[in-house]
């Protein structure tokens, strides 16, 4: 299992500027004390928010192996994915009462879902993190001179030998 450790602190090949800056002079995002203003990792929504990027930064390679940037879009594909989930949450709830009959706010919901999930596939798109790109990366892993291989037969022609 990954160790979880501080989002927003810059590890080893991180955010240089921010490692030079004493830590007294930097944000609470930063440095990890808040997941957003106001948001602490102890609420209900931060400790989902935290699990989905660790998760997904374990698909990475973990988060010392992801650059600040891919460390934002994981940050907005949590963010995306919650509200996703609350979405759903409110679906099957109105599908399990009787009473129910706010169709207006049903159908601006489904559009929201619908735009929220089209969204969520580019952020994970954006990443490496899109079903052909895993299938990609599973082969990687089973093949740990794949790339080499490859590399090796189209600079010169042949496959190296195994001696």
């Amino acid at each position: 299992m990954m160790r979880k450790q501080p989002l927003n602190r810059p590890s080893t090949g991180g955010n240089q500027v921010a490692n030079r800056r004493p830590i007294e002079q930097q944000s609470t995002l930063t440095t990890g004390s808040d997941l957003l203003p106001g948001v602490h990792a102890s609420s209900a929504w931060g400790r989902r928010w935290l699990d989905l990027i660790h998760l997904h930064a374990g698909d990475l390679g973990g988060w010392d192996f992801i650059n600040e940037a891919e460390r934002s879009v994981l940050r907005r594909i949590a963010t995306l994915t919650i509200k996703l989930e609350r979405l759903e949450i409110r679906d099957a709830q109105n599908a399990c009462d009787p009473e129910f009959d706010d169709i207006e706010g049903q159908r601006k919901d489904d559009d929201l879902y619908n735009r929220g999930t089209a969204n969520l596939r580019r952020l994970l798109e954006s990443v490496g993190l899109d079903p052909k790109s895993r299938a990609r990366t599973v082969e990687a892993r089973m093949s740990p001179t794949h790339d080499l291989t490859a590399y090796l037969t189209r600079t010169h022609g042949d496959k190296p030998n195994d001696s």
